[in-house]
């Protein structure tokens, strides 16, 4: 017979105000295991996010579209990334994380690598698939063991600076694959020991994928966070952790339009915001890189963990909502900067827009994570975790780059389509992120405390 975690789980209920942060503060391996999961992160996202930097070389040397271009950036990724979601969380519930999650970051080190030495559109499809094959036990794996390994007091400060090296990881890739072209700048081709010529574009890639492999050392020194209410009739089934989201349907469900809804207005924006410095105001990629690596790599990771340390202490005052009423305000925020962005009448107003999206939009993945991790029972964290990422990703990766781009190419004409495109997607998407938050706000006040005991 199956363990019910409903009967047994972590004791500590999400937000719990009465918690003393003294009582439950963690130990130095506990910050030890946030960062190398950090790093983690940066490393992952420097491989992910390499290419929309190279969209303008890779797409002139392959011969494609900004559609077909924007397969490589998401499709490719997330159908096998998302599609491999939940079996990684029956994986990751069953098994160490500690070393599930080691193999993955070599698994997509050497894909990234791969992507560099690909010469067709192919082949270069099949290394992104690569890469999302090694990724996909990751941000489950990281998100259940820092689950267990922080009590609800400290929890959301500890995932937002993990989450934060998403973004840093966006920004190195900026400012790392901008000052390779840079360095390169007016050579068709670069000579690698071993390798051979390669188009600069190429050595970005190649360059990205074996600084990775340094991660994977580091993975293998973590401690392993004891689970939290596991018996031993180990993790419950799929099956279980299904019925538990559908009883739940009422938290669970806008919780999904959240993912649903918000993935799209962060990565959309992540994805395209190169090209449309590039096409609209006709800046060099080493410039663009430079500027706007280091806007994501400063901003972006300040709003996260400020969001993260935001959630812990609106906690104390709204212990039952925080979270969705925190989610609400960041896509706000952002609301009007969106609405704007094919209106600007110049380059500097440009770059106070973007340095506002960068500041606050990555915060809708924190408070998503943070609200997916304090909702669900750590036996069955994995599992849940793997579902929320498979609908982050999927739609985020795939549905959002290539929903603007299909609007640049088929509904607006010139070189401020993509502007139009953006500012349309993001915006619409953007109002159902924030009704999302709302209903989930709703649904998490009006729980009863003995419900809440009962479910958490």
């Amino acid at each position: 017979m199956h363990h019910d975690p409903r009967e047994s789980h972590d004791s500590r209920t999400p937000f719990d105000p009465e918690q003393s942060s003294l009582q439950s503060a963690p130990a130095l391996a506990d910050w030890y295991l946030v960062a190398v999961l950090w790093c983690a992160n940066i490393f992952a996202f420097i491989d992910r996010q390499s290419l929309p930097l190279l969209v303008g070389p890779i797409e002139q040397d392959l011969q494609i579209s900004d559609t077909e271009m924007s397969l490589l950036i998401g499709l490719a990724f997330a159908l096998v990334f998302t599609g491999l979601g939940l079996p990684a969380g029956v994986l990751l519930d069953r098994g160490k994380r500690k070393w599930i999650i080691t193999c993955g970051v070599t698994f997509w080190s050497f894909a990234t690598m791969s992507c560099g030495l690909a010469a067709s559109y192919g082949q270069l499809f099949l290394g992104r698939m690569g890469v999302g094959v090694g990724e996909s036990v990751f941000p489950p794996g990281a998100v259940a063991m820092l689950k267990d390994a922080f009590t609800s007091a400290w929890r959301s400060r500890a995932i937002g600076f993990w989450s934060s090296g998403a973004t840093i990881g966006g920004g190195v890739a900026l400012l790392g694959g901008g000052a390779i072209l840079g360095l390169v700048s007016g050579r068709a081709q670069v000579d690698l020991p071993l390798i051979g010529s390669v188009k600069p574009w190429q050595l970005v890639l190649i360059v990205a994928g074996a600084l990775g492999l340094f991660v994977a050392v580091l993975m293998m020194t973590i401690r392993e966070p004891e689970r939290a209410g596991v018996d031993n009739a180990g993790a419950p089934t799929i099956g279980l952790a299904l019925r538990y989201l559908r009883d739940r349907w009422r938290i669970f469900l806008p919780l999904a339009c959240v993912d649903f809804a918000g993935s799209i207005v962060m990565f959309s924006f992540q994805a395209w915001t190169p090209t449309l410095l590039g096409r609209v105001w006709h800046l060099s990629r080493p410039e663009i890189g430079l500027i706007f690596g280091l806007m994501t790599i400063t901003l972006s990771p300040a709003g996260q963990c400020l969001s993260g340390i935001a959630i812990d202490h609106l906690a104390k005052r709204r212990p039952k909502d925080a979270v969705a009423i925190a989610g609400s305000v960041v896509c706000a925020v952002i609301l009007a900067p969106t609405i704007l962005l094919a209106v600007i009448p110049s380059l500097a107003m440009m770059w106070v827009i973007v340095a506002v999206y960068t500041f606050m939009g990555p915060c809708i993945f924190t408070v998503a994570t943070v609200a997916t991790a304090s909702l669900t029972p750590a036996p069955m964290m994995g599992k849940v975790a793997g579902l929320h990422f498979f609908l982050f990703n999927l739609i985020g990766f795939a549905l959002g780059a290539t929903l603007v781009a299909v609007v640049s190419d088929r509904v607006f004409t010139g070189a401020t389509a993509i502007a139009y495109a953006m500012s349309s997607v993001i915006g619409i998407f953007d109002v159902i992120a924030i009704a999302s938050f709302l209903v989930l706000a709703k649904a998490m006040s009006l729980r009863s405390a003995g419900a809440a005991e009962s479910s958490l």
